[in-house]
């Protein structure tokens, strides 16, 4: 890449306009496509290979602080915990807040995933200043546990022995409806989240006549 691109949109550095340079990063990823040799078979196998990753095009409209504020009141209307892009824009407050329209159709730069995800984290990260691994998890257990009743809380349990961790996390009414439940599984099939593993719940519940996950 040419280095003497600019970048499309300017960044404010000690009060002044800059355009920055586009710097070329190589990427060490690769995939293989592989296709029928029988035209009829109108399908391709794609093998992603060696750490597997997209590289988005940036926006070409820049985000606004005002937009950055609408949007970090939407995350506080939501609740940091739990929050992700896509249930932020799902969100009744979210609609009641934009007045119908979506985070896209209030601000373009809102398409912008990678931006949303960015303050959805710092929101958390502020919530739990002892941060986001597992003792930020822990002083969340104990804070929850001291100021919500059972109901309210998202952490449901703590347990520490010698060197192994469980940590015991679900919606106390959708837990409820197990007692009432046809049947239910445990799904560990999940990968590791930073070296701890993941089991989900799921309960078949006879008054919705589906699956249920807490």
């Amino acid at each position: 890449m040419n280095s003497n691109i600019l970048t499309a949109i300017s960044h404010i550095i000690d009060g002044k306009a800059i355009r920055g340079v586009m710097k070329c990063h190589p990427c060490n990823s690769y995939q293989l496509i592989y296709v029928p040799i029988d035209e009829s078979i109108h399908k391709v196998v794609i093998v992603h290979k060696k750490f597997p990753h997209n590289h988005p095009l940036p926006n070409y409209v820049k985000l606004s602080h005002e937009s950055k504020n609408i949007y970090n009141q939407l995350i506080k209307a939501h609740g940091p915990w739990g929050a992700t892009v896509q249930s932020i824009e799902n969100a009744p407050t979210t609609t009641l807040i934009l007045e119908g329209e979506t985070p896209a159709l209030y601000d373009m730069a809102l398409m912008d995933t990678h931006q949303k995800k960015d303050m959805i984290w710092n929101a958390k990260l502020k919530e739990s200043p002892s941060g986001l691994d597992i003792d930020g998890v822990h002083q969340q257990f104990l804070k929850e546990s001291q100021e919500l009743p059972v109901m309210k809380r998202y952490i449901q349990a703590y347990h520490h022995v010698g060197d192994q961790i469980m940590i015991l996390i679900f919606d106390s009414f959708l837990l409820s409806l197990i007692h009432d439940s046809v049947s239910f599984e445990v799904d560990h099939t999940f990968k590791h989240v930073r070296g701890y593993n993941e089991w989900e719940i799921i309960i078949f519940c006879d008054a919705v006549r589906r699956d249920k996950s807490s």
